[in-house]
């Protein structure tokens, strides 16, 4: 027989797959969209598809020729994206927006929500720098804003939840979509909390005429498949630091005597194996752990009642010794319709964690010579005093912490009349944890220096949040449509904490149970209120789908601030054109999609903690008389250094207001081939005004800081995601998709210090973080033209050979030594100095990047993802430290111009030579299943097995064990190194 495949205007379809039902027998169409196939029956079906069209299902009945025409598959060309207070057809949208598919998600095991998300969206950036259960990823979404909080509003079901660490409570096995705004036209509907992006989550819920019963099992086993660069071997390593310790001036070590009350053997006893121990720490601190993670939901309803129950469980101990993490979870949704326009439900999630924290990551790198325990069976201690044998500190020392979470949501959502509804949605978000920590006297310097140290800690959060809004949706005179929201919303929330502190126990048998009994008592508490008063409206107008415009408006009132400055006011606006739907546009399966898009607005951010406003008394313990006596004052307490001196802030700023970033977006969304590849381009410029910060003032004001609006920052970039069905048939299907993403951050108005030197004037970045012991100084700093957190210090003219040279080149004193670094003198005044330092660098990536691919044939699916960076910097704290540099390492006899020689008391400066490239690739996860349709078990719907593995690989130069690190590129050894971790999984649907 034969036939042709036309789409809806009578335009042939080439390509089209053409399948006799039930049997492997088919063919496609050819360039004119005609077919020939033979049929096994005269009652045979064909099922035809092709790419953004629906599938159908034609009877031959007989008939020798067939004129098919396929309908474009609506549902995929007016996908539902959420956003505030609402939702849109994909089709309809004029911000920037990605979104991350149910199908996604789904095909991919997590035990996080970040995890889902790394790679998936263009200009979201998530990184993951530890790999102990329970820590989050730092996500950001289009660079950094602000000094002081820089992560996105996370809004679950329509409910704002805070930052990712509100996110514990909810099983990634119940998100049903996760929706990404990222410019002002998308956010300014959350206003003050909308300036770093807003994630919308929407989890999972009931159907009407279904019901289906859902058991999601998976183990897991996470292990470390990447050697550490250390030096493991004993006689290597005491000889290396006999040489270190001899270098430096002082007596080595492994010499074969007792010293500090220690015996150290020769390097003879050790080769000669008189000494009879050999650790190799990552054996002892590190383990294969096996997680379990079992989620079993039931959904479905009728045409009034609809349902979604889940219940979680997951175990999963870290990979460090003593090292644990379980969580319970659950949730409950009910949608109910009581009358034909009146709808109400309730959605309740809870949580439950207990986790005991890792207290021996990291201290692989300890002596190898030494055992973990002595001859007596006690753990051995180098030194008088030993705070890091890692078995000792991950056994005895009580690091707990146990959190409960619940919040509940109702509603209400009421048709007036055709086209105008009113939603009211009240919800409550409870959370109580109670942390204890306890130092025996003879683990830990605090247990050791107070002959034992504990501590229990509480906190008790109230979050209440009341939404009322109206929503108008009419279309007049076929071609105006108008969607229009305005409403009301408002938070409060309460926060509660105590810790109790107990130093010099009796004994150690009870831990911090018994803190009544310390001999010296410490009790603090602590309680905050903050309120949040909003006005919020948005009117979306499109003119026969094709000419689109956003109004959006928000005023936020929040307590933080003063009367004068209370309210803030976010107002933004987008247009949109879509091109495709003009009569001048060709009409062609080839090119069927062309949107322009702009926008314009304005967000805030009021990340600081409250008061800030008003003068503020604090209280400190002074010795007076024989005794301790508390006093009260102006001021309290923000820092203080290692001389115990103390630093103040509490001076009221009445006049303190929002920050507020200023945003502008263009881009451009394209389809071709029947929508069959996508692509979206954005260009965004971001500017931060008023930016809020602790400022210095006066000493004679009696404090040190101050809040005070200083300072601007700007973000500009580019965003490009590539995605399309490659293949599409009936027995194998193909999908991909590809984003990148660029931001440069820039701060542009910062108070800055200079200074004057030999009639020159300097630039003095003011540092970004604490000082660092091993370059006494800060890593990270801010001035006008750079990015925030760039590096700042000396560049490395390779290594001193000769003394003299090191003289000539400005180094004085043991820096003029033959092995030690030699540094440039920029500003050639002939020596060292501080005025010498230059900018490094900057741990921002030139560009990020996430790779996605989905294959499926017949019952098989494989799914790949990759995310990588590059062009970012890092500071490797531990190059000097790791095995293959002490291998390369200056002597007479290798006189290297790369690396220094070992010195024990070398005083470092950062340099160029401490920062690496940290650009890399990583196979984020690769998932191979199966899947059985079970079609001839009737209570069985499906079965799905698969196996999975995250962290697989990582490509990169970067010397250390893994180049994610924080924002702030600062690598400062393993840490709680990253696991790969091997899943097995049993998906089973009733």
């Amino acid at each position: 027989m034969k036939g042709i495949v036309r789409d809806e205007k009578g335009a042939p379809i080439p390509g089209a797959t053409i399948l006799e039902k039930g049997t492997n027998n088919g063919t496609v169409t050819n360039v004119d969209g005609n077919f020939e196939i033979k049929v096994q029956a005269d009652n045979a079906v064909l099922e035809v598809s092709f790419i953004g069209y629906q599938q159908q299902a034609v009877p031959v009945d007989g008939k020798t020729i067939l004129d098919i025409t396929m309908h474009q598959d609506l549902k995929k060309i007016n996908e539902v994206v959420v956003i505030g207070y609402g939702t849109v057809n994909k089709s309809d949208l004029t911000g920037s927006v990605a979104q991350v598919k149910a199908e996604d998600l789904s095909e991919t095991p997590a035990t996080s929500i970040d995890n889902l998300l790394k790679g998936r969206s263009a200009g979201l950036q998530v990184l993951s720098s530890s790999g102990e259960p329970g820590s989050g990823s730092t996500i950001r979404i289009r660079g950094n804003n602000s000094f002081t909080d820089n992560n996105p509003l996370y809004v679950v079901d329509g409910v704002p939840m805070g930052d990712a660490g509100n996110l514990k409570q909810i099983n990634p096995d119940d998100i049903a979509s996760v929706d990404v705004l990222k410019d002002a036209s998308a956010t300014a509907i959350y206003g003050s909390r909308g300036a770093n992006g807003v994630i919308m989550i929407t989890t999972k819920k009931g159907k009407a005429n279904e019901s289906v019963i859902t058991v999601n099992s998976q183990l897991s086993w996470a292990t470390l498949l990447k050697p550490f660069d250390l030096i493991f071997d004993p006689y290597l390593y005491a000889q290396l630091d006999n040489e270190s310790r001899s270098n430096a001036g002082y007596p080595p070590l492994y010499v074969g005597a007792e010293q500090y009350g220690t015996y150290y053997p020769s390097l003879m006893e050790i080769a000669s194996k008189q000494w009879k121990y050999k650790t190799y720490w990552p054996d002892v601190i590190y383990r294969t752990a096996q997680t379990k993670k079992t989620t079993v939901s039931a959904r479905g309803g009728t045409d009034k009642t609809k349902y979604f129950i889940s219940l979680g469980y997951l175990n999963q101990p870290g990979i460090v010794i003593n090292n644990e993490y379980e969580k319970y979870t659950g949730n409950v949704k009910i949608d109910q319709k009581l009358l034909k326009n009146l709808d109400i439900g309730i959605n309740m999630n809870f949580s439950f964690i207990n986790q005991r924290h890792s207290n021996a990551a990291g201290a692989q790198g300890r002596s190898p010579v030494f055992p973990v325990y002595d001859e007596n069976g006690n753990y051995f201690s180098i030194g008088l005093q030993d705070y890091s044998n890692p078995v000792a500190v991950a056994n005895e020392i009580l690091n707990k912490e146990k959190n409960v979470d619940f919040f509940t949501t109702g509603y209400i959502n009421w048709e007036i009349f055709s086209g105008l509804t009113f939603r009211s949605n009240l919800t409550v978000k409870y959370g109580e944890s109670i942390s204890d920590y306890y130092e025996p006297s003879t683990y830990g310097g605090s247990g050791y220096a107070y002959h034992g140290y504990g501590t229990i800690g509480n906190y008790e959060g109230i979050n209440l949040i009341s939404d009322n809004y109206l929503t108008y949706k009419k279309t007049f005179a076929e071609k105006h449509n108008f969607n229009i929201m305005a409403g009301t919303s408002y938070e409060k929330f309460t926060q509660r904490t105590s810790s109790l502190i107990g130093k010099d126990f009796t004994n150690d048998f009870l831990q911090n149970q018994n803190i009544d009994n310390a001999a010296t008592k410490q009790v603090a508490n602590g309680s905050i209120q903050t309120m949040l008063l909003s006005y919020m409206g948005r009117v979306n107008y499109n003119y026969d789908q094709k000419y689109y415009v956003t109004f959006t408006m928000r005023a936020d009132g929040s307590s933080k601030f003063g009367a004068n400055n209370r309210f803030g006011y976010f107002p933004s606006v987008a247009l949109a054109w879509n091109v495709n739907n003009e009569s001048f546009f060709p009409q062609s399966d080839a090119w069927n999609l062309f949107k322009l898009r702009a926008s314009y607005g304005v967000t805030g951010n009021q990340a600081i903690s409250p008061y800030q406003t008003l003068d503020r008394l604090g209280s400190s313990i002074y010795w007076m008389d024989g005794q301790w006596v508390t006093g009260y004052g102006p001021g309290i307490v923000y820092a203080s250094d290692s001389q115990s001196r103390k630093f103040y802030q509490g001076l009221a700023n009445k006049g303190l207001k929002w920050e507020t970033t200023a945003q502008y977006n263009v881009g451009t969304d394209l389809g071709f081939f029947n929508n069959s590849l996508r692509i979206t381009a954005d260009y965004y410029s971001k500017k931060t005004t008023g930016l809020l910060r602790l400022v210095d003032v006066a000493i004679s004001s009696g404090y040190h800081k101050q809040y005070q609006n200083d300072g601007e920052v700007t973000n500009k970039g580019y965003e490009f995601t590539l995605d399309g069905n490659i293949i599409q048939s009936n027995n194998f299907t193909w999908d991909a998709s590809f984003n990148i993403a660029h931001n440069k951050n820039t701060v542009v108005n910062y108070d800055y210090h200079t200074a004057t030197v030999d009639g020159v004037t300097y630039i003095v970045p003011s540092g970004n973080n604490s000082e660092f012991e091993q370059f006494r100084s800060p890593i990270n700093y801010l001035t006008n033209g750079k990015p925030m957190n760039f590096f700042y210090g000396y560049r490395m003219d390779g290594i001193v050979q000769t003394q003299s040279e090191g003289l000539a080149a400005g180094m004085v004193g043991s820096m003029a030594n033959p092995g030690e670094f030699k540094y440039v003198d920029v500003n050639g005044n002939g020596e060292i100095d501080a005025y010498d330092q230059v900018d490094l660098g900057n741990p921002e990536p030139k560009f990020f990047y996430g790779f996605n691919t989905n294959l499926k044939y017949k019952n098989l699916d494989m799914s790949v993802a990759l995310a990588g960076a590059y062009g970012n910097k890092v500071v490797n704290f531990q190059r000097l430290n790791q095995g293959s540099s002490k291998m390369k390492r200056w002597t007479v006899d290798n006189p290297t111009n790369d690396y220094p020689s070992l010195n024990s008391a070398r005083a470092v400066h950062l340099s160029n030579w401490w920062i690496e490239d940290g650009s890399y690739l990583k196979l984020q996860n690769i998932t191979l299943g199966y899947t059985n349709d079970m079609a001839n078990i009737s209570w069985l719907k499906s079965l799905r097995i698969y196996v999975s593995c995250d962290n697989l690989w990582t490509f990169t130069n970067f010397s250390g064990y893994d180049p994610e690190v924080g924002l702030n590129g600062l690598y400062q050894g393993a840490g709680y190194p990253r696991p790969t971790t091997f899943t097995t999984g049993l998906n089973i649907t009733f």
